[in-house]
This record gives structure tokens, sequence and C-alpha cells, in this order.
């Protein structure tokens, strides 16, 4: 077996499994095809964190308002963990909702909305201050 490339044991165990099973070719791959995922995060937990996320007081800068108009800005204090751990988990709590894992916050976080942490250079002009 192999003159065709069959080295590994249990590539060859399988393949006999299948030749008994009368089966003369491999089964086709079948990765991704279950429509039933026992791991998928429901949306209405996904929406709870957006719901929070909408919450945080937020910004615009005066400044970079003209190059990205729908840019906003939080305290340059916090970041993701910190959003995470000291204020969607106790909202989550208030609200007897089952928090999602803090790698899927970061990622709507991160791709759901367009907002930064630093304080932008120029933030006023004299007019508005």
């Amino acid at each position: 077996m192999s003159i065709h490339g069959m080295t590994s044991p249990k590539r060859l165990q399988l393949l006999q499994k299948q030749m008994v099973a009368g089966l003369t070719t491999p089964k086709s791959d079948q990765r991704g095809k279950f429509l039933e995922r026992h791991n998928k995060i429901s949306e209405e937990a996904c929406q709870s964190a957006r719901d929070h996320i909408n919450s945080i007081p937020k910004y615009i800068s005066h400044y970079s308002r003209k190059r990205n108009p729908h840019k906003t800005y939080i305290d340059h204090d916090l970041n993701i963990s910190s959003l995470y751990h000291e204020y969607y988990k106790p909202w989550c709590a208030e609200r007897n909702l089952l928090p999602i894992s803090q790698d899927k916050y970061r990622r709507i976080f991160c791709s759901e909305f367009n907002i930064g942490f630093k304080i932008p250079r120029s933030d006023t002009c004299k007019i508005c201050d």
C-alpha cells in the first residue's frame, strides 16, 4: 500500500473498514455539514452584548469627524477587557442574563462597532470650548 501513498495505519484501517462495508471510494468530507451546533451562541445573548455596548457613553471627536464621521470614542482609561469584566458581567447579572464569552464580546465590539479608546490629539477648537 505504500505505493499508493498509504503509509498511515489509521488510514489503512479506515479503508479496510470501508471496503468490508462495500464502499469502493472513501466517504466525502463531512466537516461543517451539520445543521445543529450545540455550542452556538444564541442571538439573544449576542444582542445583550450589543445593547451593553450601545449603553456605554461615547463622544465624537471635533476634528476627526471630517475624516471618519462615524467613529466614536470611549474614555481612554477603559479597554475591551475592562469593559467586559467590570461592566458587562455585572450588567448581565442585574438583568439575569447569561453573559457571552470575552472572545465573542471582543469580536462583536470590533466587527460591528466603530469605537476607539484613544484621546484624539486635538479634540476641540476654540469656538467649541
